[in-house]
């Protein structure tokens, strides 16, 4: 008899239209989704289907109101930049299976920047998904997140 694995637990921070797609997209592949968003409006289970635990926190203090460790996916991709870098700086400071980063080319120029000053080395950036997702050439939210999805059904099997 083969052992039942636990799914894997995928923090998405930010639900908006892309994270909330990326939700159901990913519990629909048997990862336990938590959304984190500072808007109660956004961080709601309801809207976004498939999420397990809804939570309502500051993206300045993560650790405040969401525990992560190293067999949980963090995907970010919050309403802000600012937040944006403020979670990822926070994030790069622990161990977690999978870090993934939403943002266009100069976005993510900008983060290696900020993080670089703030003391995160080199090899920690490097093992961030920047940008998140498998290039599928993806336009929509639904589209974003199926590319997401993939990229993470992909880590998730390779690791």
């Amino acid at each position: 008899m083969l052992p039942v694995s636990l799914p894997v637990r995928a923090v998405v921070l930010g639900g908006g239209r892309v994270g909330s797609a990326t939700v159901s997209a990913l519990s629909r592949v048997g990862f336990s989704c938590t959304l984190f968003d500072c808007r109660p409006e956004f961080a709601n289970a309801d809207k976004s289907h498939g999420a397990q635990q809804a939570v309502v926190g500051d993206y300045n203090d993560i650790a405040a109101s969401l525990t992560l460790d190293e067999r949980n996916y963090v995907l970010i991709m919050t309403h802000s930049h600012q937040h944006d870098f403020a979670v990822l700086e926070q994030v790069l400071r622990q161990p977690l299976a999978y870090v993934g980063f939403m943002g266009s080319r100069r976005k993510i120029a900008t983060a290696r920047e900020r993080m670089l000053e703030a003391g995160i080395s080199e090899s920690a950036l490097e093992v961030v998904h920047m940008p998140i997702g498998l290039d599928i050439k993806a336009e929509t939210p639904e589209e974003i997140a199926v590319s997401i999805a993939a990229e993470c059904i992909l880590h998730r099997a390779t690791r």
